[in-house]
């Protein structure tokens, strides 16, 4: 694990012993916005969604078989989801959203109709990790 020390006189970024570990990765071998997750011990997954200033967008977003939001999202507007399953959203205006996965920005795969959607899949490995 790191931790930061900026602001110290040993400033920088410096390997500690045990703590919470960061274990997510993303399966980069997917097409488009649909992902395959795997995270260490059904840890969810952070999943930010966020229409910019002065746009609008239709969005519609359902995750772990719940529906959690569905209307017109006028920017600014966010909303953040811990994912443990899946997550399926749709976009009326895609150019107007970011969605963001534990900090790392995602494509939203276009859609013929000028939409735009990404579905996440999340898998655990349920393994603990010594070190």
């Amino acid at each position: 694990m790191l931790i930061s020390t900026a602001g110290n006189e040993d400033a920088g970024v410096q390997d500690v012993e045990g703590g919470a570990q960061d274990t997510t990765t993303t399966d980069t071998s997917s097409k488009g916005a649909t992902a395959t997750i795997t995270t260490a011990n059904g840890n969810p997954v952070s999943v930010h969604i966020e229409v910019a200033e002065g746009e609008t967008s239709l969005v519609n977003v359902t995750f772990d078989d719940d529906e959690a939001y569905k209307g017109m999202a006028v920017g600014p507007w966010s909303r953040d989801f811990q994912v443990s399953e899946s997550l399926a959203a749709t976009f009326g205006n895609p150019d107007a959203v970011t969605v963001r996965e534990n900090g790392n920005e995602v494509e939203i795969e276009r859609n013929d109709d000028g939409s735009g959607s990404l579905t996440f899949k999340i898998e655990s490995t349920n393994t603990a990790t010594d070190e």
